[in-house]
């Protein structure tokens, strides 16, 4: 036997167990595949990364803002209910003068001629900044004080204030009024006017000074008789009238407690 010689199956086994080097070119080809895929990959990890971030972002704003856009409209909605019940009270009478003229009066009472008071600090003055018509500008932040036959260095007197008021007539004309309701000043309980009327009268501008010229309406308590505290409204005083007038005059004939004047925020007058 030839030692030199291989065995057919031999030689067939070593080329089975010895293959051929790979393509160089195609070894590369499919490195950059990879490398291509890989770089993708990552490119998208990244794009998913920034897109979460913006979303997270977003749900971060609209969690702060919402809340703050839905407590200021709740507050804006507050604030609109609180004015709209402030000026649209139920048959109130707008208390707008004609020719912007409301006429303080002392030493004046029911059915008597009106006595034209003054600004001043003595008798038969008003305080200058708290004259007849802040009692008809629909605010209880400001108000009327009168001193009536007293003033303000006077002693402390149950007559002090009283016989005082005002008249006023209406810009809107002819109206009927069968309500009223005083409010408190800011200070002083004593002050508060407890008997109050109201005249109403069709005459014009002088003729508005004779007691003639007017008819009762309203001669009683103010609503104010238990204290309902400074800046705050009393009882809506319901009275029977069928006549429509264009001026009304308002006076008021006692007061809580002795003091040198008479106060009150305002007068309302209303349509029931």
């Amino acid at each position: 036997m030839d030692t030199n010689k291989v065995p057919l199956a031999n030689q067939n086994a070593a080329k089975t167990n010895y293959p051929k080097t790979k393509d160089p070119k195609l070894v590369k080809k499919t490195a950059n595949k990879e490398k291509d895929a890989s770089q993708n990959c990552v490119r998208k990890r990244k794009i998913l990364c920034i897109i979460s971030i913006i979303v997270i972002s977003l749900l971060v704003i609209v969690g702060i803002l919402l809340p703050t856009v839905i407590l200021k409209k709740n507050k804006t909605n507050s604030s609109t209910m609180t004015t709209t019940t402030a000026t649209s009270e139920p048959g109130i009478i707008p208390m707008k003068a004609a020719k912007g003229k409301v006429y303080g009066v002392y030493d004046t009472y029911i059915g008597g001629n009106s006595t034209e008071a003054e600004p001043g600090r003595n008798r038969g003055n008003y305080m200058p900044g708290e004259s007849p018509d802040k009692a008809c500008d629909g605010r209880v932040s400001t108000k009327y004080l009168s001193f009536g036959p007293c003033g303000e260095a006077h002693p402390k007197s149950t007559t002090c204030g009283v016989n005082t008021g005002f008249y006023l007539e209406l810009e809107q004309g002819s109206t009927l009024v069968n309500g009223l309701k005083i409010c408190t000043g800011d200070d002083v309980s004593g002050r508060d006017p407890i008997l109050v009327s109201l005249e109403g009268s069709n005459m014009k501008e002088t003729d508005l000074t004779f007691g003639s010229s007017w008819t009762l309406l309203y001669n009683g308590t103010s609503g104010l008789y238990r204290n309902p505290g400074r800046k705050q409204c009393g009882d809506i005083l319901r009275f029977n009238n069928t006549e429509e007038y264009t001026s009304y005059r308002f006076l008021v004939s006692d007061k809580r407690k002795p003091t040198f004047c008479c106060q009150y925020s305002e007068v309302k007058l209303y349509n029931l």
